[in-house]
């Protein structure tokens, strides 16, 4: 019988010279990953001012991930304040650009909006169009943190899953 492969999901590189913060290389990553026995990783951009002092592009994480495809899986981000910061910004085209290649999915949403903000429906709605999971990090207020935020019990996150297309077969 086979050992289970582990995949983590959430990870992040990050530029070695940022003051304050361990430096994640892709290398320290990798050799990581190895000590711990994960065969795959997601990489996730950093794309929002809430994020930090300094981005990780789609771009990049494309790079890195060309560079050890079978190690690295590559994720793009997208703030859904960028163009405009409507809830009608069509980001289909960059999607399903990014899509192409080569992105899973998209995350780590980080922008400090509330969970239900209509930015926030528009891309996680056109995300679903495209074919993307979604990967968000939890703040439990607007202001201070990053994250998109929420009350006790998840109210607005079930609003949201309410007012989005359930994949086919989720209903």
């Amino acid at each position: 019988m086979t050992s289970p492969a582990f995949i983590d999901v959430h990870t992040h590189v990050l530029r070695p010279d940022v003051k304050d913060q361990p430096p994640m290389t892709v290398e320290e990553l990798l050799r990581r990953m190895g000590e711990l026995g994960i065969e795959r990783a997601v990489v996730l951009p950093i794309a929002s001012p809430e994020g930090g002092f300094f981005y990780f592009t789609t771009e990049d994480v494309l790079r890195l991930s060309a560079r050890f495809p079978d190690k690295l899986v590559p994720f793009c981000n997208i703030d859904p304040r960028c163009s405009g910061n409507s809830p009608s910004t069509d980001f289909r085209w960059v999607l399903s650009e990014y899509k192409e290649a080569g992105c899973k999915g998209l995350g780590e949403v980080t922008a400090n909006l509330l969970f239900d903000d209509p930015r926030v429906l528009n891309l996680c709605k056109q995300c679903g169009e495209v074919g993307f999971p979604v990967l968000f990090h939890m703040a439990s207020q607007v202001g201070g943190v990053y994250g998109l935020a929420d009350e006790p019990g998840l109210p607005r996150l079930e609003r949201a899953l309410s007012l989005l297309p359930q994949p086919a077969g989720r209903r």
